[in-house]
């Protein structure tokens, strides 16, 4: 009110206007009355905004800008009333309580400064709300009382109100505080402060109540805890962390000293104190060492946590102790590395560290991979059964690896086959490495109950980079062992050197073509089948546009890759697996890697599999899982026999793909197709015909209800996108 009567509002929650300028309330516009009230006093104030808190200030600001005013900050009574002294200012709104000096301390030094008396004080606070201190206020001049948290409109009514006070005001000197006055204000003050002090003494207690009941259950937990406070100093650590040794020692007068903390527990309040200040959950790892001597892996939970105002009040760390299941961890990837009978890693560690090897080797090294195969060794199982057969095993493993250089990986490949990779040796000292191993095996006693029997092993060698891929020296290694074990075994055989590509000449690639493969009901592309001509490779024997040869028993999909994906242009597509492939779940994460590194989606890539392969191995659960998972569309490949589709697993296979003429003479006497297709039918399997060279035979295709078809008559194979031609025209394809 203009004459000077206190101003008290009391509002449920704020109305906060946008942070663009855009009103989201109609609180947020200016009512038509205040709009008069500051068109008499003048629309511009600068105004001094007093609080210990961050958010209100913000807040505060926001309102009062929005509004035309000029915002200044401090945040306690100190601070403000040194700004007062300095700068003239229309208005205060102050906060109560407050470090330092709290808002009426404030008002009451500006009641005693005749500069400062008339100034009008505004209080907003969520600390003082009782009728007391609205009497208190409203004795020491205050124009508005404004509980926290204030809505929009109280907040600029209450500065409208205020300003208007100081319009009547300006030009009139403030009347000055009698000493009894001064003293009964001194006076009801502290009594005001004495109150709250207590209230706050209380209110203390009851919360270090509960920090202390809270401290004390966590004391009793087996789990291992520390806190830290809001300034990242831990302040407890309960019963169960005390058992390690931390290096973290009582501090007075409280909380805890860690600079001598343990290089593990330093790490850890790192990530906390990190956490903290960006008030994020974490998680780490730290191996920590008990009172005991044992080493134990600790999984700790790392999360700040808050007041009721959302203020940091510090970060609290939770172990787990996940030693057990680490070890087991750790345990199965060993076993999955590793030979269970010789203890050497297996070959998929072999294959996996070489095709690194490969891929990493710098100009001018070289390395060496050498296979080694015992003579006769069906022999020793035959004479003396499999026990010793298998002891033998374990000795030639143990010689073998005894004998080759000690940086060297051995590896048992498969049954009495062994695998040694060199690192930076030639084609000298290769061969010396695999003399050595040859001649030790040769004069060790190594089958059990029969010191005379002598073995040997024949060891075929390749140097590399010599072969141009690892697939190539893979190869090459095992052609190498053959020749050493048809040319009288007891021998070392190594791979001549093969005339070196100029490092600035690409490395040759294989003629890929495509089939289109179309939809027979709307004639759209469904994909691309890839067709690889392997001939032109090294002692590669195959049919241009299919997968055959010796490279037909190896993986094949990989190598590929990177070149299918490329010429396919972004547009789906078909890759062969070979019969490798079919014998490693790994290859499935491998290109998806391919896959992911090349930008492609892996929903667009389809794996052909020929349902020879499927016979010819029996691929394992895991691989069946690995295939399931792996995001492919999974195509079965059977031929004209139709091999029994009942004995496939079915499951991981989303298309079955059979040629045309299966059709032609494969009709029941009700008109339905063959058995085996009707099954892969009725199992929601997508019946795919290829070899469709003829509107004869895509008339069949089509009235059988195949839904995809590829062939000649579909589309001629192209190198890429661009050479598609349009589909087939008239009721065949529509």
């Amino acid at each position: 009110m203009v004459d000077g009567a206190l101003v008290h509002l009391r509002s449920p929650l704020y109305t906060p206007c946008s942070s663009n300028g855009s009103s989201v309330s109609s609180a947020c516009a200016t009512p038509p009355r205040r709009r008069t009230v500051l068109a008499e006093v003048g629309m511009m104030a600068r105004v001094l905004v007093v609080d210990d808190a961050k958010e209100p200030r913000l807040l505060l600001r926001k309102i009062l800008e929005r509004d035309g005013h000029e915002v200044v900050e401090a945040e306690d009574g100190l601070e403000a009333l040194s700004r007062l002294r300095e700068t003239a200012f229309d208005l205060v709104v102050s906060d109560g309580l407050m470090p330092h000096m709290d808002g009426f301390r404030l008002r009451l030094e500006m009641r005693r400064d005749p500069g400062l008396a008339a100034v009008p004080f505004i209080f907003h606070t969520a600390s003082f709300i009782d009728e007391a201190d609205e009497r208190l206020a409203r004795d020491l001049g205050a124009t508005a009382y404004l509980i926290k948290p204030a809505s929009t409109t109280a907040v600029l009514e209450a500065v409208a109100e205020g300003l208007a006070v100081r319009g009547v005001a300006t030009g009139s000197a403030a009347p000055e505080l009698e000493e009894s006055e001064l003293a009964r204000l001194l006076e009801g003050y502290s009594h005001r402060l004495e109150d709250k002090l207590d209230d706050k003494v209380v209110e203390l207690r009851h919360e270090r109540g509960e920090r202390e009941a809270v401290r004390a259950a966590l004391d009793h937990i087996p789990v291992p805890v520390l806190t830290l406070d809001a300034a990242g100093r831990v302040d407890f650590v309960n019963r169960e962390a005390r058992r390690f040794e931390l290096g973290i020692e009582p501090a007075e007068p409280s909380g805890f000293d860690d600079e001598y903390a343990a290089d593990e527990i330093r790490d850890t309040l790192s990530v906390a104190r990190r956490c903290l200040a960006e008030r994020r959950v974490s998680e780490t790892t730290a191996r920590l060492r008990r009172q005991d001597g044992r080493v134990r892996t600790m999984r700790v939970s790392i999360a700040p946590y808050e007041d009721s105002a959302g203020e940091p009040l510090g970060v609290v760390c939770a172990g787990a102790d996940v030693t057990d299941q680490m070890e087991y961890v750790d345990l199965l990837r060993y076993l999955s590395e590793h030979d269970p009978l010789t203890d050497l890693p297996n070959r998929r560690v072999l294959e996996s560290r070489f095709e690194r090897l490969v891929q990493g080797l710098s100009s001018g090294s070289t390395g060496a991979l050498l296979f080694v195969d015992v003579d006769h060794f069906k022999q020793i199982n035959d004479e003396f059964g499999h026990d010793v057969g298998d002891a033998a095993l374990v000795n030639i493993a143990r010689t073998v690896r005894a004998s080759a250089p000690r940086e060297a990986l051995v590896a048992r490949l498969c049954g009495d086959e062994f695998g040694v990779l060199v690192e930076d040796v030639g084609r000298r000292g290769a061969q010396e490495v695999a003399e050595t191993i040859r001649e030790a095996v040769s004069v060790a006693q190594v089958v059990p109950a029969a010191s005379s029997r002598q073995v040997t092993v024949s060891i075929g060698v390749n140097v590399f980079p010599d072969s141009e891929t690892a697939a190539q020296a893979l190869r090459t290694s095992d052609e190498a062992l053959y020749r050493a074990k048809h040319t009288g075994r007891d021998r070392t055989e190594v791979v001549e050197a093969a005339k070196r590509r100029p490092a600035d000449e690409p490395a040759p690639t294989p003629a890929i073509t495509f089939r289109p493969m179309r939809s027979t009901l709307t004639g759209e592309l469904v994909r691309l089948r890839a067709c690889v001509d392997l001939a032109s490779e090294p002692d590669s024997a195959s049919e241009p546009g299919a997968l055959g040869g010796p490279r037909a028993t190896r993986a094949t999909v990989e190598p590929l890759a990177g070149a299918l994906l490329e010429s396919a242009a972004g547009v789906a597509i078909s890759m062969p697996l070979g019969l490798g492939d079919m014998l490693d779940p790994a290859v499935f994460g491998r290109l998806q890697e391919e896959v992911s590194r090349r930008g492609a989606d892996p929903r667009c890539i389809a794996l052909e599999v020929p349902a020879a392969h499927v016979l010819g191995c029996a691929p394992s659960e895991t691989w069946i899982r690995a295939a399931g998972h792996s995001g492919f569309a999974m195509c079965l490949a059977v031929d004209e026999t139709c091999a029994s589709v009942a004995a496939l697993p079915l499951s991981v296979f989303s298309e079955l793909w059979f040629p045309a003429s299966v059709l032609a003479h494969l009709k029941d006497s009700t008109g339905g197709c063959d058995a085996a297709l009707a099954e892969c039918d009725a199992r929601g399997v997508t019946l795919v015909a290829t070899g469709v060279d003829t509107r004869e035979c895509l008339a069949l295709v089509v009235e059988a209800g195949v839904e995809v078809a590829e062939g000649l008559v579909i589309g001629p194979d192209v190198h890429g996108p661009s050479g598609l031609a349009e589909p087939p025209e008239g009721d065949e394809v529509r």
